[in-house]
Order: structure tokens, then sequence, then C-alpha cells
């Protein structure tokens, strides 16, 4: 005789309302995956801008900020010698260096405030023309002269060395830049070869003295371009050695002086400019006006950045948790979104947010095969053709 036996295995006296192991502990296991994720994301997102990685990238993004700010480009202005100039003059370059001195005179007249010449003197032409640039630096009351050549030690070659400058209130500066991520210039060195750079050496003139070492960090300072290519008043040379020019154009400016024609190969990419090039006395000019104005654009300190990769870093795992895949995608696209309009307004605001970290930090990928740990503890629970609901193995992003 058959005895009947109420209990099976899928009987209800079987289920005793107890949770599995796997299904007890999925929501640790969830917490710990997140945990590892953001850790993960952070690592990244702190190599990408302290070691650094994708610079070229990043410099895009600042490329882009400048392009969206607008710049104030006053108390600065450009002689430039053009290829108006050059078609005006009929001369073929180095120009003589009695016109430059009758340029010095005219912007002296005129109420400049103080003259950087971008062009390099460092080896003598004739004794009459060297004199009468000499002389012209020694009645107008001297101005900065560049070079790209020191001894290592601070000291340079210009008309003859430091000391015939200085009997003519007239000093040398290096006019070199370091050249950044993709071959753009956008930071001014304190010094190069021991000798203090262009913008350094005006703003101590201009201002009485040296502008304070630390804001300019190891790379330098950021240059606070306020604009593209002719931003800044631009006179042509021929037309101050002509005395042809309205004096309001340079009185009370720091005026720079320098190559400006494509044929004289002083042109330069920098951020915010597409395909356009600058050229080099365009670039003191922006180097120049950063110094004078305290140096307004800053790197973010480093306790900042790292606060703000971790924060990233937390976004995708927090907005993961027991949500849909496009309330994960809606979450990391809205704070990608709101951290580079972060970054544009704290870059108008004088502060250099990286971008590229954060956002590469906040991108995290799916589980493998888009499961996430508590789905796989919700597909254990049932035994095969036992079928989960569809939203127990459903993808987690």
């Amino acid at each position: 005789m058959w005895s009947s036996d109420p209990v099976t295995p899928t009987s209800p006296a079987r289920r005793t309302g107890r949770l599995s192991p796997a299904r007890r502990f999925a929501p640790r296991a969830q917490g710990l995956a997140a945990a590892a994720a953001a850790l993960l994301a952070a690592a990244l997102g702190l190599a990408i801008v302290f070691l650094p990685l994708l610079t070229s990238l990043e410099a895009s993004t600042l490329s882009a900020r400048f392009s969206l700010r607008a710049g104030h480009p006053t108390g600065v202005a450009v002689v430039a010698i053009d290829d108006r100039s050059f078609a005006q003059l009929q001369h073929p370059w180095p120009f003589p260096r009695s016109w430059h001195g009758r340029v010095l005179e005219a912007l002296r007249r005129a109420g400049a405030r103080a003259v950087f010449y971008d062009i390099q003197f460092t080896e003598p032409t004739t004794p009459a023309q060297d004199t009468a640039l000499y002389d012209a630096l020694g009645s107008t009351g001297g101005a900065i002269l560049s070079t790209t050549e020191t001894d290592g030690h601070g000291r340079s070659q210009v008309l003859g060395g430091d000391a015939n400058l200085a009997q003519v209130h007239s000093g040398a500066a290096a006019s070199n830049f370091p050249v950044g991520a993709g071959g753009v210039i956008d930071h001014v060195p304190y010094a190069y070869g021991g000798l203090a750079t262009a913008p350094v050496a005006i703003a101590e003139r201009v201002l009485g003295h040296a502008p304070d070492r630390a804001l300019f960090g190891g790379p330098g300072a950021f240059i606070d371009f306020q604009g593209g290519p002719g931003s800044f008043p631009t006179l042509s040379f021929s037309d101050v050695l002509h005395g042809t020019f309205p004096s309001s154009a340079v009185r009370g400016k720091v005026v720079v002086v320098g190559a400006a024609s494509p044929s004289l190969q002083d042109l330069h990419a920098v951020p915010g400019t597409s395909d356009a090039l600058m050229s080099g006395p365009e670039l003191q000019a922006n180097a120049i006006w950063t110094v004078l104005h305290g140096v307004p654009l800053r790197p973010a300190p480093a306790a900042l950045i790292v606060a703000v990769i971790l924060l990233a870093a937390a976004v995708a795992p927090v907005a993961r948790w027991r949500r849909s895949v496009p309330a994960v995608l809606g979450c990391t696209l809205l704070g990608a979104a709101g951290y580079a309009v972060l970054a544009q307004v704290a870059f108008n605001a004088g502060l250099v947010l990286p971008v590229v970290g954060p956002l590469a930090t906040s991108r995290r990928r799916r589980h493998a095969r888009g499961q996430s740990p508590a789905g796989h503890a919700r597909a254990t629970r049932h035994p095969a053709g036992d079928r989960a609901p569809a939203r127990a193995g459903g993808r987690a992003a």
C-alpha cells in the first residue's frame, strides 16, 4: 500500500521563508563591488591628472574654455613688423638698427609707459647703426630687450652685455616659452637660463617690484589669453617709424615691438585660436598682461582636485544601486554636463579645474554580461525550470 506523503520537493512545507546565503549576502556584495568600482575609477582619474596622462586632450579642453570666455585686452599694445611694413619700407630683413631707435623715440614722445623690444640685438652690425640704437635707448629712458641666449647664470650679450645696457637704463629679458602638449604654448616661466622672462622684467619696471615667484609654479604661470590673434591694439612698424599713428594708441601702455609677418617665422599655436597662429609679440603681450594683473588664472589646489575626482568616482556606483540602466545613464550624463559647466564657471573666475580626469572617472563599465551581483543572487535562488522574474536577471548599469 502506497503511503501518501503530502510533502514534495516543491510543497509549501519545504518553503521555510528563509533566504539562501547567496541572497542574504547579495546587498553586501553589491556594496563591496560598488566601492571597488569607485576606487578603481578614482585611481584612474588621479593617474590622468597627476602623472599626467592624456595631456593633449586636456589641453583641448583648456582651448575650448578660452574660446567661450571674453577677454579684456587693455593696457598693452603691439607694434608689428608686418607685411604692410615690408611693403611700405621696401627693405629686406633685418632693418637698420637706427630705425629701431627712431621707433623707440616715437613711442617715448607718444607717452608709452614701457617698451619691450622682441627683437634680439646680440650680434654687432655697423658702429653707426649700433650707436644709433644705443643712444636712442639712453635718450628715451631705456627698454627691455629680448634674448633667447644666456650663459646659464642670467647674463646676456645684448648690445655688448648687461653692463652696457645698465648705462642706458635698459635690461635684457628671456623671450623663451615652454611648448606644452600638442605643441601649444600656454605657460610663461619666471626665468629662463637664470634670466627673468620678458613679462617678469616688464612687471618689475612698471610696478617697481618683481612679481611673486610662487605664482609661477613648476611649469610656469598660466597665460591668461585675452583673445586670439589681433585682440590687442596693433600698429604697423612703418606707421610708428614715420610718426603717422595716434598717440592715444600707446599712451600709458606697455608696448611690445616684434615680428608679425609670417616670413619672419615667429608664429605660435596657443589655446582658443583653432588653426590660427599667434605672432611672437602678441604672445608676449598676453603674457605681460597676465603678470601685470597678478596671474589671474591659477591651477586648482591638489586637495580640491582629489575631492572632485572622488566625488566623480562615486556618481555611477551610487546611481547603479538598485536602479535601471536609463537611470544610471541619465545620472552619468547629467553629472558630466554639470561638471563641464562648473569647470567653465570656475575658469571664468580664474580657477583651472581638470576636465578629462573627472569625466573619465565618472564613466564606469557594467558588470560582465550586464548582470549585477544582486541579479546573480536572485538567479541562483531558483532551480532549473523555475524561471526567475524578468527583473531579477535584468541588466544593471
